[in-house]
């Protein structure tokens, strides 16, 4: 730091510091700033990944008949539950909508054609229904 630098105090941590530490006429220093920046974006994706769970659980109880569980075995562990598409080839349209399947599902008023399958239902299914590769019966 050169002497001849002129000086400004942060309005959080207190400590004088060279201007060139502070971002144009910002009150924060930039180590504050970065600081309070992370603090944000940390709560804001707690905040999204929240939202996402709660929309997440709506559709697969919508789907689960009432129940945020699997309609073939009953398995519950939100961790393995997904929608299934009854026809086959999700994929595709999963691919089509461009975006999250429980949003698009919810947005568009749960439209007939899903269920709530875990994730050992959902493969048998697709073995059974030979739906791998877009070869549906």
């Amino acid at each position: 730091m050169r002497t001849s630098d002129p000086w400004k105090e942060c309005s959080k941590c207190k400590k004088i510091k060279s201007v060139y530490d502070f971002s144009g006429e910002q009150t924060l220093c930039k180590e504050c700033s970065d600081t309070r920046r992370k603090m944000r974006m940390d709560r804001a994706s707690k905040y999204h990944h929240t939202l996402a769970q709660s929309i997440k659980v709506e559709v697969l109880t919508h789907y689960g008949d009432g129940k945020c569980a699997c309609i073939k075995c009953g398995f519950s562990d939100i961790r393995a539950l997904s929608i299934d598409h009854i026809s086959g080839n999700g994929s595709y349209h999963t691919k089509s909508i461009r975006g999250n399947l429980y949003r698009w599902l919810q947005k568009e008023g749960y439209p007939d054609g899903y269920q709530t399958l875990c994730m050992n239902c959902q493969f048998i299914k697709k073995w059974k229904n030979s739906e791998w590769r877009g070869r549906s019966q």
